[in-house]
């Protein structure tokens, strides 16, 4: 499940009709000013709590308006029944910490909302609008997903006895099989990957240490921790993924330059397909593994 903290007011506010308007964008940009004028009206107002011990001062975070809590409480009340695609019978959380501060998430920064709860199924995700999950879908997934294990393995095992035999017999040993047994080696790597993403994975969301099931039975991220298992995890599967895709593209430039160059030497060139099969998706990964780590480092 992803954490909402809807810093970003104005994109969410921007964010068209998609399934259902309760209010219109300007009557919520009227109601926001207006919640938000009221509660930094009892920030200036009223004095901070002292008695009892320590407390979180009152605070607005964009949307809603909290009060002062007890230091090592979690604040809870209604999800606002101002914003769209927001569920109000749901309830948003803010924990209060020890030390009498707002909790603060690790990957913003900042202090968090959590508005996980309010938030509708077809709702707009990073700005695209998410989409119910069709009753087709759902009726047929549990076979869909046997389809796909069921693919994976017998793609794994004619490729096991595959690779045996070209390693097996001596007189396929050159470099045209080597090029092929690269291309096996890396659609082995793509099933194994697959199915231990299946095993291992809550629901393909995240390791047991990074998720938990909430009061309502829904399936969440812990918002504490790096949880630099998980992202290190789906590091290699996008390499391998990457890596598959890059020995098709080096099979087919093989197959072109023995065609196309008359003086072409298979030996001579090996290596080079070697290195751009294993180390060319490296130009795509690390890149990707940058911007998510210092533009989007959201689980």
């Amino acid at each position: 499940m992803t954490m909402y903290n809807f810093t970003d007011l104005e994109a969410w506010l921007h964010y068209k009709d998609y399934e259902k308007t309760f209010i219109t964008i300007e009557d919520q940009k009227d109601v926001i000013v207006k919640k938000k004028l009221e509660c930094y009206g009892l920030i200036f107002t009223e004095p901070p709590r002292t008695s009892n011990g320590l407390y979180c001062n009152i605070t607005w975070d964009g949307i809603s308006c909290w009060p002062a809590t007890k230091a090592g409480t979690v604040a809870v009340k209604p999800c606002p029944d101002y914003i769209n695609r927001l569920d109000p019978t749901e309830n948003v959380t803010r924990r209060c910490d020890a030390d009498g501060t707002w909790y603060v998430h690790a990957d913003t920064n900042k202090s968090w909302s959590d508005y996980s709860a309010c938030v509708m199924n077809n709702i707009p995700v990073n700005g695209v609008p998410g989409q119910p999950v069709p009753a087709i879908i759902k009726e047929h997934m549990d076979n869909l997903t046997i389809m796909k294990h069921t693919g994976y393995g017998l793609s794994l095992a004619s490729l096991l006895v595959a690779v045996i035999i070209m390693l097996y017999f001596k007189k396929l040993h050159c470099p045209r099989n080597t090029i092929h047994l690269n291309l096996f080696l890396s659609f082995i790597l793509r099933a194994i990957i697959s199915f231990i993403k299946n095993g291992i994975m809550i629901e393909g969301l995240g390791f047991s240490s990074d998720v938990y099931y909430n009061e309502k039975g829904q399936l969440a991220f812990l918002p504490e921790g790096l949880h630099w298992e998980c992202r290190m995890f789906m590091t290699i599967v996008n390499y391998i993924m990457a890596a598959n895709y890059a020995w098709i593209f080096v099979e087919a430039l093989y197959l072109q330059m023995l065609i196309s160059v008359a003086v072409f030497t298979e030996k001579k060139h090996l290596h080079i397909y070697m290195l751009l099969g294993w180390t060319f998706p490296l130009a795509f990964i690390i890149p990707w593994v940058i911007v998510r780590s210092t533009v989007d480092n959201k689980l």
